[in-house]
């Protein structure tokens, strides 16, 4: 929204107490120090801002954004959408809030400083500023180098090498030295030293003015015609890497791009990419480049939100990141970065402007192509990926609190959606993914981040993919789909989607007429199913729909399934599948029909309408009064509401103009429409128009053509709208009808069940901007299920009747969470519930009104796009990949065990074996515990004894319950309970730390009954859950982990042994254990014993 007028608390400072760098591009107009008082009265000036004026705003982390004033509604919008001032002026805020935290906390960060600039007229435009930064972080070293030992570049000559190449790809807006320069002097760095030597090499490219297709036609130039390569990429670096890999790979008949592909780049104007993939492939005709591995680190491989919006929020982000992480705001690299940021403000994300970064907006076509499920294309490289989610530090609150508004709490490393990570082109094999989230990952440290640094290294090491790389997880959702073999899908993720239907009554038990939501119904044609199926998705058959001949065969199986089956004991249950493209007046009639037959059976009849199914069944009481009469009069009749948008839904206008995450995935999967292709189809179902809302206010009156009209103004005049003859006036009659009639309905026998989700639609508004253009903002509420708010949806009617109930279930689970189906179960029986609440939630001030967030879980398999068509989406959680634990064995004594050591104890037994000796070394500590019956012995019980000086590292004694009854399962337990106490000692410093490790007997192996293997395995898995616990307990901020166990063995023969069982520990081909064998031998101590 275009903001002229503000209105400042705080102290107007001197002009000339603000210094400028010699280069910038800006002039201080005013400066304000917010919040300070002067004598103890708070300074209050109103201040006029004009279109092409900058702002600073300066945070008390001294995180500095600069923007125009349109952007002070985003950052604010509670203030834009609910706090302005009389005179409709902005009233700054002091701080700024952050979302609530999973611990139920908020952050907030201060506002320090607030100043307005205009803008020097130095003449240059956005491509000259963003060449002249590139120069500078490349330090005027563009091309293919080769890096030295001590991580310098040289210069690079193409020649034959027997030896394979390890090649260097950066991120955007960066170099080689900064992003890569901190695995020198790490392990890392010397194995690849010792396995590379001089054929490590680096590209130096523009990342911003050119495009991936351009960087990777330069680089294919540059290295040796015939060569084998292994990548390793950071951040846009690995769009480049995934090119590489597609022109390269081993079928050359299947390289670059199909046609149907290359269709899409000519639909959307990209010649000069076409003209790139022309010249790759004629350069590649004479050469032989091979990829035999590829590691890639936060690729926006789908791309990111933060290129998706403004430029300058991008630019923002990382502009502030660089200040922090290197301490350069006063370097000419720095004033370059911020002249480049200032003057993209109000500049479009556009392909010809900055190309680089066009490349990684989640709307490009080249990010479309790159991740179309069904392509000919497939890269048979195995990849590698690390991924990472960035969580709270003192230096970067700031940039996490305002990254949460951008990002709407996806998780992200400050810069890449952690999701679209993972994506990119499709591969033969299975992905390896690691991921890591904590205070000490962001977008610009995965080197230096010592978890991510050691990942890579083990990524490098592997040497069969088809094995599991220690603490890596398989990511299926990136495998090809074979379009001529449908069978694939069944590898492909896919929901259990299908069918359901049901329309046999016994006669002898109620009936459930069962009505489900939009698109939850199957549709067909001539017995071949175009609804849900996402086979006839990905070959553009959507269009299809909008055929005559189509008719509703059975309701979508995943989405009603379980409320079915739970219901069939006590009822018969009767689907109504419907053709949700109709509009609801004819549909009403076959409801009618429907219901006649019903009643015929004498039986009571529970009517269950979920989303849609309920507005139906609303159209059939206006239109149908006489059969409606005599259902509700029925003995035992029932109507139950599931987040029915009896007022209408504001979500289908945010469909019809491309808003919401349905119609963007459906685009992103067919190669053959674009998503405007989709929207003609939708525009033009009746049922979609019969959920509009029913209002009738200016602006927001559906039935009339101008109020299509005026938002398709801010989106172009070739945006489609429902513009066909009679459909508005059709649409008018229907909705007239229905406001007349809504406050007659007798609602008696019926309840509503309203669902809950932290986004609804609730309205919109076209925001005028600087440069007198206008932007379509939809808004959303807190107080809503995902589709319907509760304004909207709930008739007040139905609230003083008392008959409204609220869950915590979004839209499209309503029907199929299994919580609800008791409560269900009780209104369809008694009329009512007292297991959910009447009380209606109240939500914060902020959350009642804000701009509608456009979250993407970039999820684009079979499940996710079916996920999201049904409103099944789940959360966002994704587990941390373990740091793989360290394990060996020694042969000796325990005296000179490594760390602290584990052993056991049984019920009822005496301090014999290993714990004598222990004993002895703690000076009958153990003996006195036992003689005062303070010892462990039953399962989950523990004693540690951490002696202070440095003769004995000290015990961690667990219980093993009773003698000839240990299970592997019961002694991973204790081992956990009894090390996650340690933990807690640990990082509380109840006991002082002995090293990063725990040594352990192999507890339970002799007569305990378990095999060495069995023993050790469930002692590493015990060590592992308790690092996972406590990880999560201290929100990985830094806690104190087991990193190493050390099995300490007396005898040589068990020793062998152990060894031998670490090993298959290993290599077993399971995820649960994430260790490393570190020796690769048995150690030798003192005290070795043979027998």
């Amino acid at each position: 929204m275009r903001i002229s007028r503000l209105v400042i608390r705080g102290e107007e400072q001197p002009a000339e107490i603000i210094l400028s760098a010699p280069d910038d591009i800006l002039e201080l107009k005013r400066s304000f120090a917010i919040g300070t008082s002067v004598r103890g009265v708070t300074e209050t000036h109103a201040v006029d801002i004009d279109d092409d004026d900058v702002v600073e705003i300066v945070y008390d982390e001294e995180i500095s954004w600069l923007c125009n004033s349109d952007t002070l509604s985003e950052l604010f919008p509670e203030v834009d959408l609910n706090k302005r001032s009389i005179d409709d002026a902005f009233v700054l805020p002091v701080s700024m809030s952050g979302p609530v935290s999973e611990r139920g906390d908020r952050g907030n960060i201060f506002l320090k400083f607030f100043r307005i600039f205009k803008k020097k007229p130095i003449g240059k435009k956005v491509r000259e500023l963003a060449l002249d930064l590139e120069k500078k972080n490349l330090g005027n070293k563009i091309g293919l180098f080769r890096v030295d030992a001590a991580f310098q570049l040289q210069s690079f000559v193409a020649q034959p090498s027997s030896k394979p190449f390890l090649l260097f790809l950066h991120g955007t807006n960066s170099s080689t030295e900064k992003s890569f320069s901190d695995i020198h002097g790490t392990p890392t760095w010397d194995f690849i030293q010792q396995n590379f030597g001089t054929n490590v090499l680096a590209f130096q490219h523009e990342s911003l003015t050119k495009s991936p297709l351009e960087n990777t036609l330069e680089v294919l130039k540059a290295l040796p015609p015939q060569c084998e390569l292994f990548l390793v990429s950071q951040s846009r670096g690995g769009l480049i890497g995934d090119l590489i890999c597609r022109f390269c790979g081993t079928n050359e008949n299947k390289r670059g791009f199909s046609e149907d592909e290359m269709n899409v780049f000519r639909d959307g104007n990209r010649d000069n990419d076409i003209r790139k993939i022309e010249e790759i492939l004629k350069l590649l005709k004479t050469r032989k480049i091979s990829v035999a591995k590829y590691i890639r680190v936060a690729c926006p491989g789908g791309g990111t939100t933060l290129a998706s919006k403004r430029l300058d929020d991008f630019f923002n982000i990382s502009f502030n990141l660089l200040g922090i992480a290197t301490g350069i705001t006063t370097n000419p690299l720095f004033s370059a970065f911020k002249n480049l940021l200032v003057s993209v403000i109000n500049t479009k994300n556009d392909v010809d402007i900055l190309p680089g970064v066009e490349a990684m907006s989640k709307q490009s076509p080249f990010i479309k192509i790159l991740n179309l499920p069904a392509t000919e294309i497939v890269i048979d490289t195995p990849l590698v990926v690390i991924a990472g989610n960035c969580k709270a530090r003192v230096n970067l609150k700031g940039l996490l609190i305002i990254a949460s508004k951008l990002f709407f709490m996806q998780k992200n490393d400050l810069i890449v959606d952690t999701k679209s990570m993972t994506l990119g082109g499709r591969r033969s094999l299975p992905v390896q993914r690691f991921f890591d989230e904590g205070s000490d990952v962001d977008h610009f440290h995965y080197f230096k981040n010592k978890v991510t640094n050691e990942a890579l290294l083990r990524a490098l090491q592997a040497t069969d993919h088809s094995q599991l790389i220690s603490g890596f997880t398989i990511e299926a959702g990136t495998r090809s789909i074979d379009i001529s073999d449908r069978n694939a899908l069944a590898n492909f993720g896919l929901l259990e989607g299908g069918e359901l239907y049901s329309n046999t009554v016994s006669g002898s038990k109620p009936i459930l007429l069962l009505l489900p939501g939009i698109m939850g119904s199957n549709l067909t044609e001539k017995n071949k199913r175009l609804w849900i199926d996402y086979w006839n998705f990905l070959g553009g058959g959507l269009t299809k729909l909008s055929n005559k001949n189509i008719e509703a065969t059975s309701l979508v199986k995943t989405s009603y399934k379980k409320l079915a089956q739970h219901f069939s004991e006590s009822y018969d249950v009767v689907t109504f599948p419907f053709d949700w493209r109709q509009q609801l007046n004819e549909t009403a009639k076959l409801l009618d029909k429907k219901i006649n037959e019903l009643l015929v059976h004498k039986q009571p009849i529970k009517l269950v309408g979920h989303s849609m199914g309920g507005v139906l069944v609303r159209d059939f009481i206006i239109n149908h009064p006489a059969t409606w009469k005599q259902l509700n009069a029925s003995p035992g009749f029932k109507l139950l509401f599931l987040g029915a948008p009896l007022g209408g839904s504001f979500r289908i206008p945010a469909v019809l103009f491309g808003f919401d995450s349905i119609i963007n995935k459906l685009s992103k999967i067919d190669v053959f429409n674009s998503k405007k292709d989709l929207l003609r189809v939708f525009g033009k179902m009746e049922g979609l128009l019969s959920l509009l809302p029913t209002t009738t206010d200016d602006g927001n009156d559906f039935a009339q053509i101008q109020t299509w009209e005026r938002m398709q103004q801010t989106m172009g005049k070739d945006w489609p709208i429902p513009k066909e003859a009679g459909l508005l006036s059709r649409f008018k009659s229907y909705r007239d009808k229905v406001n007349q009639s809504l406050e007659s309905i007798d609602f008696s026998n019926a309840a509503y069940i309203a669902g809950r989700d932290k986004s609804t639609p609730c309205g919109y508004r076209i925001e005028k901007r600087a440069g007198n253009t206008e932007e379509l903002v939809f808004l959303s509420t807190a107080e809503g299920d995902q589709s319907v708010t509760w304004e909207s949806g709930i008739p007040k009617k139905m609230i003083s009747a008392d008959a409204v109930y609220y869950s915590n279930v979004t839209h499209g689970a309503l029907a199929n969470d299994p919580s609800l189906f008791k409560s269900i179960a009780e209104i369809l029986q008694n009329g009512s519930t007292r297991l959910l609440s009447k009380t209606r939630p109240v939500v914060r001030g902020e959350e009642k009104l804000f701009r509608s967030p456009q979250p993407d879980d970039f999820d684009l398999t079979p499940a996710g796009v079916e996920s999201t068509i049904l409103g099944l989406d789940g959360d966002e959680s994704a587990e941390v990949s373990e740091t793989p634990l360290r394990i060996s064995i020694t042969n000796g004594d325990l005296r000179y065990a490594a760390y602290p050591i584990v052993v056991g104890h049984f019920s009822g037994d005496g301090i014999v074996s290993a714990e004598k000796a222990i004993n002895r070394n703690l000076n009958g500590a153990l003996s006195q515990r036992h003689r005062l019956a303070l010892y462990p012995g039953k399962i989950g019980t523990h004693e540690i004894l951490i002696p202070s000086g440095d003769d004995f590292n000290g015990v961690v004694i667990v219980g093993l319950g009773d003698l000839g009854s240990l299970t592997g399962y019961q002694l991973s337990q204790t081992i956990e309970q009894g090390i996650a106490k340690y933990l807690l000692m640990l990082n509380s410093k109840q006991v002082a730390a002995k090293g990063g490790g725990l040594s352990s007997l192999i507890i339970g192996s002799g007569y305990g009954g378990l095999s060495i293997e069995g023993s050790m395995r469930a002692i590493v898995e015990g060590v592992l859950n308790a690092n996972a616990k406590v990880r999560s307990l201290f929100a990985d901020n830094g806690s104190a982990l087991i990193e190493h166990v050390e099995f300490v063995e007396l005898y040589e023969d068990v020793a062998l042994s152990g060894f031998q069982a670490l090993n298959k520990l290993e290599k077993a081909k399971d995820s649960l254990l994430a260790v490393n064998v570190e020796p690769k031998k048995i150690v030798s101590q003192l005290g070795t014993r043979k027998r």
